[in-house]
This record gives C-alpha cells, sequence and structure tokens, in this order.
C-alpha cells in the first residue's frame, strides 16, 4: 500500500510535455547546411510539402525554393560555359575566353540566388519549428477521491 501510496504521489508531482522530437527541422553543419525531418535530409520541394500546413513558413519557404530554382539554373549554365572552355582546351590547346568569361559571369550571377535561399530557408525553418514548439500540449496528473474510489487523471 506505501509503494503505491508512493507511485500516486510521484505522479502527481510529474508534470510531462506531449511533444514528438521528430516533429521539427534539424539543421546539421556539413559541407553546407543540411536540413533533416525524422531522420531523412529534405530538398527545397520536400520541405514546401511539410511546411503546408504553416502559412508564414510555407511563403518563406516558397521564396527560398524560388531562389534555389533560379539560381540552379544560372549555376548549370555557367559550370557549363565554363567547362566547354577547359575541355577547348584539354583538346585543342585554345581557349575562347568570351564563353569561359560568361560562364564565370553565370556563376557569379547564381551566387546572390544561393544566399537568399539559404536566409529564407532558416527564417523558414525557424518559424515551422516555432509553430510545432507553441502546438505542444502538457499532461497534468491528479488525485481523484470519490466516496469508496481513489483514482488518478490524466488532465492534456
Amino acid at each position: 500500500m506505501k509503494t503505491i501510496f508512493s507511485l500516486v504521489l510521484f505522479l502527481y508531482s510529474l508534470p510531462t510535455q506531449a511533444q514528438y522530437a521528430n516533429d521539427s527541422i534539424k539543421v546539421k553543419k556539413d559541407l553546407g547546411k543540411v536540413y533533416t525531418f525524422q531522420g531523412k535530409k529534405l530538398k527545397p520541394k520536400e520541405m514546401l510539402v511539410i511546411m503546408k500546413p504553416n502559412p508564414a513558413a510555407f511563403r518563406e519557404m516558397n521564396r527560398a525554393k524560388t531562389n534555389y530554382d533560379v539560381g540552379s539554373v544560372f549555376a548549370f549554365a555557367g559550370g557549363f560555359l565554363v567547362g566547354w572552355s577547359i575541355g577547348s582546351l584539354i583538346t585543342t590547346g585554345e581557349v575562347d575566353w568570351r564563353v569561359a568569361g560568361a560562364g564565370a559571369g553565370f556563376i557569379g550571377i547564381s551566387v546572390p540566388f544561393s544566399i537568399g535561399q539559404s536566409k529564407h530557408t532558416k527564417k523558414a525553418v525557424k518559424i515551422y519549428n516555432e509553430g510545432v514548439k507553441s502546438s505542444t500540449s502538457s499532461i497534468h496528473f491528479k488525485i481523484n477521491c470519490n466516496n469508496n474510489k481513489i483514482g488518478i487523471v490524466a488532465n492534456f
């Protein structure tokens, strides 16, 4: 009987939090920033799907994805042109510096888009994770005594 009473007293004094740790998006620093959700690496398109229920986070992530898409086009085009120039140098021994310069210019244009994508992604993750934290609920235990009964009530 003393053990049961001690257990009930312990539970009564123990408020707990009901939140899954995997509900938030985590940021890991590797060779850049890697965003993970429930242990899975996320691409910008997948982050949009996850953030859809949170309008503010979705709006920011949509801006980030737009920057990502535009920046990727410029970076790919620039990389192709620079690679073409290097290939010409290897095969013919000559370089068309206008093509190499255009490629370097496209790569340079992609940098601000990459910075904007990173900024908006960080902001979207922050907004999303704050929304997850604010939706947590507390569980409180209470001892309930009636005429012939004793019980524990859990309020969410």
